[in-house]
């Protein structure tokens, strides 16, 4: 079991490995870990003109379960409020989606498996 620092540090790992397998799909990363008091996002990105807030869950093993089973009707609306309030800072409205990045790392942070679930909604949701 990692301890708290162990899993922030998995989380940063698998946070920059989204962030450049999102790149090479064509998303421009904006901003990352933005923080209000409602919740976190990992990553906002854009593309194709749609404002995307990603979630990235990485684990090391299925102990408890695959990382994409972590994002509930509660992260997701936590997500959407955090995304609330990143508008509230722009001066433009634009279409947005939440996007989950769901990864297994092995030894030396080797990508086991990377899954992209596009434009997920609390009705939609299925993990």
């Amino acid at each position: 079991m990692l301890n708290p620092n162990q899993r922030k540090q998995l989380g940063k790992i698998g946070e920059e490995i989204a962030a450049k397998y999102l790149q090479q799909k064509g998303y421009k990363v904006m901003a990352r870990n933005f923080s209000v008091r409602e919740g976190e996002i990992d990553l906002i990105c854009a593309k194709s003109g749609v404002t995307v807030f990603v979630e990235v869950k990485t684990r090391t093993n299925q102990n408890f379960g695959y990382p994409e089973a972590a994002v509930g009707k509660r992260k997701i609306e936590r997500l959407i409020l955090a995304g609330q309030n990143y508008f509230l800072g722009q001066n433009q409205a634009s279409q947005w989606q939440i996007d989950v990045i769901s990864l297994f790392l092995g030894g030396q942070n080797q990508i086991l498996e990377i899954k992209h679930f596009e434009n997920i909604s609390i009705d939609s949701y299925c993990f």
